[in-house]
């Protein structure tokens, strides 16, 4: 029930990464996947003691901040196939946003981009500027504010490509530190230069920019 330790990679290659704990803290940074992604993937867990009180993005956000970590999606669901929240949890989640966001990235994870989401090494990656979001805290009167669009970079030792993924229903727009990346908007796409600095990314969905060769 958590991320294996480094003796016991080989063993324990898919895991239960539960970093939603770490909000009882602080705030989770994806050092795990930093180190040890190209070597082994984790998935979401099933989110028990998750901290935040329900709205509208607080389970897609979750699941964003999961897979741009390059862990899978957990769903949980109950026998009469209703989401919830997390496990031990009875609160009833609308299932249409977390199932369009599965519909439009999890495909990412395969194909010519399975090398960096899958088993590609997390590297630093470009510095953007996006807006914020708002999650109340459930146990204190705190308020999380992160980012609209959470992003990671990977290398698949050749090549650097950027992910980008919006969890809410409305489009965000994300400002780089510079022009001219080539932007891909599906995994079958074949890329067009960004004239400006800023690229949008749909509701509950990914783009990539490519990074270096």
């Amino acid at each position: 029930e958590t991320a294996a330790s480094e003796p016991y990679l080989s063993e324990l290659l898919f895991s239960d990464n539960r970093y939603i704990l770490n909000y009882y803290i602080g705030e989770p940074i994806p050092m795990y996947s930093y180190i040890y992604h190209e070597f082994v993937n984790n998935f979401m867990g099933n989110q028990i003691c998750y901290a935040f009180k329900e709205s509208k993005y607080s389970l897609t956000y979750r699941m964003a901040y999961s897979f741009i970590s390059g862990d899978l999606y957990t769903l949980v669901i109950d026998g009469e196939g209703k989401l919830h929240a997390a496990w031990c949890d009875d609160t009833i989640v609308d299932d249409e946003m977390p199932l369009r966001l599965i519909r439009n990235t999890n495909h990412w994870r395969i194909g010519r981009f399975a090398d960096y989401l899958h088993c590609g090494k997390m590297v630093k990656p470009v510095a953007y500027k996006c807006g914020k979001k708002k999650i109340l805290f459930r146990d204190y009167d705190y308020t999380f504010s992160f980012d609209a669009v959470l992003s990671a970079a990977y290398s698949n030792g050749e090549d650097v490509y950027q992910f980008f993924i919006n969890y809410d229903e409305i489009e965000e727009c994300v400002e780089l530190n510079q022009p001219g990346f080539i932007v891909f908007r599906s995994p079958d796409d074949k890329g067009n230069k960004a004239e400006t600095n800023t690229i949008t990314v749909p509701p509950l969905s990914m783009v990539a920019i490519k990074v270096s060769e």
